[in-house]
């Protein structure tokens, strides 16, 4: 039978991408881009599968499919020319989303599911049978399937086989990213899990952390002394004995993997410095301890390479192979183990590279905007975003705002640092304006240098004109102890913004002077209230009275209360109780890129959910699922 050609175009069918996506499904497709695949590209081990599919089954038509979101990607096809079909109806996604380890279509014409797909009316495909590829953590990555242009069976020893090539199919795809001995990431799989959570930390860096991660790499040095000692099937078990005792050593989230016969490395995350030292000490005496297989027994002798992200880049290479070389940099091989770390940047080489990337704001590569979401639990909708200044740096990797806005303020370069988020917060709006999208208020932060600095409602207003149409929806966030007395030249600069046609907020209110004398002389829209203040109210009735006193100052200039720092049920569920109902935290969502929020103000009007009930918790929910579709 001539080979099949089928046309790309005439199958692929692009649809507005769905956009809300289950848990389930999500996960299964972390699984899929686990595997790290040229999706269109055809390979010979797959390939080889399909071949014996075809002859041993005396089928025309094989092949093995990896399914993603929105489409079917042939790694290998036999008497087929094509590399990609549209999910949308196709065979596969069936299969996959079935569960069933096999799926037969023993007459497609007799099927309503498939009597009218394309590879049935044009092409005159009249059977179809699949062995799904499901992986050891139980997820249906794709499908080794064959086709026939004339309805047939499968007989049980048939449809043995065809189960039997998909079972060596995911074996394939499972050693692309495992060591063959200890069945753990290797260096490929390493790197690009890394690199992904370092790109959430890109997205997720409003949390100060002094360090991110912990990435090491662990050398067993005297490994060759071990392997000419032992049988080549001991040398295994001793690889797997060692991996058995890091992996037991951490308490934190980690993730381990196997680089080499000699080499282990790691990642540990959501830590302190003080935990993560306590990671590497519970490493050292695991390792410490001897290697015992049968009679034999022996020390080991360990080096241990630390690098911290983002402290030493934002480059998964990179930082593996710094902490590979700090690990093999010592040419001693003694008994015990060694830990050393890459040396940290100075303080003076952050304001060198600060004052760099300020001077290439025009560009927006260096520092930008993330914007946290604002909600109003009582009709469960966004209101509103806080603009949060991000630092990723060329060489010195991402900076934490905790770092490095002291330094701006410190160095004076703070007030450049501030009017350049607004400039490009208005741009952010302008832009999402002309997409159409319902527009909300956008805060952006000013220290006290910023409200001081000379001409600075003058620019203020030249940045916001050069962007009609979005002057209503900036508000200025000013922090309480930014205002010391009646007589502080900042309140008039506050009154002055205010006068510019834009909101004010008072932030952090709770902790600072809390002069009502001051508060009286200004105007403004919004007071702020504290995350540390928030999360201690239950533990004090103190503080609880104190917070209904602010209650009663937000009531008495008619301005709303916002809540910042929710991350549980239980601090918003406390604040309800008291009547609030303006909150912003991680509870709802972490800061996000400006793409994102073009996805969350595109679905704004929906994103309550359809109950005629919505909560707070769908809320959240249904922020999460916009932000991790594929829909723009």
């Amino acid at each position: 039978m001539p080979i099949l050609c089928l046309a790309t175009t005439q199958l692929l069918q692009p649809e507005e991408p769905a956009m809300l996506v289950d848990t389930d499904e999500r996960l299964r497709l972390d699984e899929v881009l686990k595997y790290n695949l040229s999706f269109d590209t055809p390979e010979e081990s797959f390939t080889e599968l399909a071949e014996i599919a075809k002859y041993s089954l005396n089928i025309p038509i094989s092949g093995i499919s990896i399914v993603d979101d929105h489409h079917i990607w042939l790694k290998a096809r036999v008497g087929v020319d094509i590399s990609c079909l549209s999910r949308e109806g196709a065979f596969c996604s069936y299969a996959v989303e079935s569960n069933n380890d096999t799926y037969v279509v023993e007459d497609t014409l007799e099927d309503d599911l498939f009597v009218n797909n394309p590879l049935v009316v044009d092409f005159g495909i009249r059977f179809y049978a699949a062995a799904v590829l499901r992986n050891k953590q139980g997820f249906n990555i794709g499908t080794l399937w064959i086709m026939d242009t004339k309805p047939r069976a499968l007989t049980s020893k048939e449809l043995t086989i065809l189960n039997s090539l998909a079972s060596q199919a995911i074996r394939l795809l499972d050693y692309r990213y495992t060591n063959l001995i200890t069945n753990l990431p290797n260096r490929a799989t390493f790197t690009t899990q890394l690199q992904s959570f370092i790109n959430e930390f890109v997205e997720d860096s409003s949390k100060p952390c002094t360090i991110n991660a912990l990435i090491g790499v662990i050398h067993i040095r005297n490994m060759d002394v071990i392997e000419s000692i032992v049988a080549s099937h001991s040398s295994s078990q001793i690889q797997i004995l060692i991996a058995a005792r890091i992996a037991k050593s951490f308490k934190l989230r980690h993730i381990l993997a196997h680089l080499d016969n000699d080499l282990y490395a790691f990642i540990v995350e959501g830590g302190t410095e003080e935990t993560y030292q306590d990671e590497i000490d519970r490493l050292t005496a695991v390792l410490s301890e001897f290697i015992e297989l049968g009679d034999y027994q022996a020390p080991l002798s360990v080096s241990i390479g630390l690098v911290e992200c983002p402290a030493h880049g934002i480059n998964s290479a990179s930082l593996l192979t710094q902490a590979i070389t700090v690990a093999k940099g010592s040419r001693e091989h003694k008994q015990g183990v060694r830990t050393k770390r890459c040396s940290r940047i100075s303080n003076s080489e952050y304001i060198k590279e600060l004052h760099k990337d300020i001077n290439r704001f025009s560009d927006g590569t260096a520092i930008t905007p993330f914007y946290q979401p604002q909600v109003d639990v009582e009709t469960n909708t966004i209101i509103g975003f806080e603009a949060l200044a991000r630092w990723k740096n060329d060489r010195l990797g991402i900076i934490s705002p905790t770092n490095f806005i002291p330094i701006a303020e410190d160095s004076g370069l703070v007030i450049a640092l501030d009017l350049f988020i607004l400039k490009t917060v208005c741009c952010d709006l302008k832009k999402w304006q002309s997409q159409g999208f319902k527009l909300v208020v956008i805060s952006v932060n000013f220290s006290r240098t910023t409200l001081l600095s000379k001409g600075l409602i003058s620019v203020v207003d030249e940045i916001i004109s050069a962007n009609e149409g979005i002057r209503e929806f900036i508000k200025v966030e000013i922090t309480e102890s930014t205002m010391l007395d009646e007589s502080d030249p900042a309140g008039d600069r506050v009154n002055s913004l205010r006068a510019l046609g834009l909101q004010v907020s008072i932030d952090d209110f709770g902790t600072g002077f809390s002069n009502l004398s001051t508060l009286r002389l200004l105007t403004f829209d919004q007071l702020k209230v504290d995350r540390q203040f928030v999360h201690n109210i239950s533990k004090s009735n103190q503080l609880a009275e104190l917070f209904s006193f602010i209650q009663n100052i937000a009531s008495l200039f008619s301005v709303n209360l916002m809540c910042e720092g929710m991350e549980d049920e239980e601090d918003i569920e406390m604040l309800i109780s008291k009547g609030c109902r303006y909150m912003q935290g991680w509870y709802f969502s972490k800061a996000l890129p400006d793409y994102k929020v073009a996805k969350l103000l595109k679905n704004i009007d929906i994103i309550s959910g359809s109950s005629n009930t919505p909560d707070y918790r769908q809320l959240a929910d249904n922020i999460r699922k916009i932000c991790d579709t594929n829909a723009v």
